[in-house]
C-alpha cells in the first residue's frame, strides 16, 4: 500500500513538472515577444514623428520651388547683389499660401524677409489673390513690384 502511494506521488511530481516546465516556457516566450512588439512599436511611432516632420517640410518647399533659375550659384547672395540681379521663376501650385511664398522667395534670396512680406501682402489685401503658375521675379523688385507679379492673372 505505501507502495503504490509512493508510486502515485512521484507520478504527480513528474506530472506536475512537466506542466510547469511546458506552460513556464511560453510565458517567457510570450514576455520577449511583447518585449520585441513595445521596442518596434516605439522605433516606428519615431520614424513616424521623422516621416511627418520631413513631409511637412517637403511640402513647404516642394510646393513652391521647382524652377530656380539663378544667374549666381545657389550660395548666399554676395554684398554687391545691389549692382546685377538675379532672375528667379517662382512656380505657385494650387493650395500654396501667401506664407509659403514667403518663404519660398526669402530662400531664394528674393527678400530679405518672409514675415514682412507676407505682412505686406495681408495688409494691401493681396494675400488670398495668389496665383498659380510660374512667375518670373527679379531680385531688384520691391515688395509691391513682387505683388503686383505674383497676383496678376494671366
Amino acid at each position: 500500500m505505501i507502495r503504490n502511494l509512493l508510486r502515485a506521488i512521484g507520478f504527480g511530481c513528474l506530472l506536475a513538472g512537466g506542466i510547469l516546465y511546458v506552460t513556464s516556457s511560453d510565458e517567457e516566450s510570450a514576455g520577449t515577444d511583447v518585449r520585441q512588439m513595445k521596442e518596434q512599436i516605439a522605433q516606428l511611432q519615431s520614424e513616424l514623428a521623422t516621416a511627418k516632420q520631413e513631409l511637412a517640410i517637403a511640402q513647404t518647399t516642394s510646393s513652391v520651388d521647382k524652377n530656380p533659375k539663378k544667374e549666381a550659384t545657389d550660395s548666399l547672395p554676395s554684398e554687391d547683389s545691389t549692382s546685377s540681379s538675379n532672375q528667379y521663376v517662382l512656380t505657385i501650385e494650387p493650395g500654396a499660401n501667401s506664407t509659403v511664398v514667403a518663404a519660398a522667395l526669402e530662400r531664394a534670396g528674393m527678400i530679405e524677409n518672409a514675415d514682412e512680406f507676407n505682412a505686406y501682402l495681408t495688409r494691401i489685401g493681396l494675400a488670398s489673390k495668389i496665383q498659380i503658375g510660374d512667375h518670373e521675379i527679379d531680385s531688384s523688385m520691391d515688395h509691391s513690384a513682387i505683388a503686383r507679379k505674383i497676383t496678376k492673372p494671366k
